[in-house]
């Protein structure tokens, strides 16, 4: 029995990967997400400066193009007020079009330029820091850098530059990635100087197996300059179902599944 549970426990974990290449690392984190779609059930808890916290519910609709781009469709749940507000990503080869919709006005948004560093519901996730999540990168420069040294753990450090700055809210995105899962573990926005003005953190404790691939279900992001922060929670995640072609339609995403 105890040889059987030390196979076992082999099996379960992560091998470290020796990738030598910015793009192989890329490609390995990208790896991580649903091979054809997804949807995941989440909580945001907003903590503002003053300690007070506001929370939402919602759900993401996650599905890969015949042309493997990624679309992605948000949706809040919980509270009332805000139940219905929607959001649309469609990663496209030179520029991402986002649309946005709001109950209150009954219509459809398209989110362009500087509203892209808008607040997401009032949270301290923007409409741009939502591609991170999503693995979605715009065309720009991708470099890695030296490896970070975290409490005697070598991660990968991937830096990405946009390629129209003036139309992204950050001249810089550095990511330090875990070797063992491919899995951002921190994530620095910089918007001026060598400060980060965001700062996105993954508990590796909160990384699990689905599948072959490794998921994260907690998150933090912190407004290092306003200090607020806001906590994701991810309750429940199914793979590669069927979503229908209408929550990614810009004309129908806000009716919901």
């Amino acid at each position: 029995m105890r040889i059987v549970c030390g196979l076992m426990l082999l099996l379960l974990a992560p091998s470290v990967l020796a990738l030598e290449k910015a793009e192989d690392i890329r490609a390995c984190v990208r790896q991580n997400y649903p091979a054809r779609s997804s949807t995941q059930a989440f909580v945001l808890a907003s903590i503002g400066r003053d300690g007070t916290e506001r929370s939402l519910q919602a759900t993401a609709y996650w599905k890969r193009g015949s042309d493997g781009r990624a679309k992605v469709m948000l949706q809040v749940d919980k509270p009332d007020d805000l139940r219905g507000s929607s959001y649309l990503l469609l990663e496209k080869p030179t520029r991402d079009d986002l649309f946005m919709y709001l109950p209150a006005v009954n219509r459809v948004k398209r989110i362009q330029g500087s509203q892209m560093s808008d607040s997401l519901w009032g949270t301290d996730f923007s409409y741009e820091d939502v591609k991170q999540l999503q693995g979605i990168f715009d065309a720009g420069t991708l470099t890695r850098e030296a490896d970070a040294d975290v409490a005697g753990k070598k991660l990968y450090v991937l830096a990405f530059t946009p390629a129209k700055v003036e139309e992204s809210a950050y001249k810089r995105i550095v990511s330090r990635i875990d070797p063992a899962t491919c899995v951002a573990l921190q994530t620095d926005f910089f918007q001026t100087g060598d400060t980060p003005r965001k700062r996105l953190t993954i508990d590796p404790k909160e990384v699990r197996p689905l599948g072959t691939r490794w998921m994260p279900h907690l998150y933090e992001m912190q407004d290092l300059h306003n200090q607020t922060r806001t906590v994701l929670r991810i309750d429940k995640v199914s793979a590669d179902v069927e979503l229908p072609e209408r929550l990614f339609n810009p004309q129908t995403f806000y009716l919901g599944k």
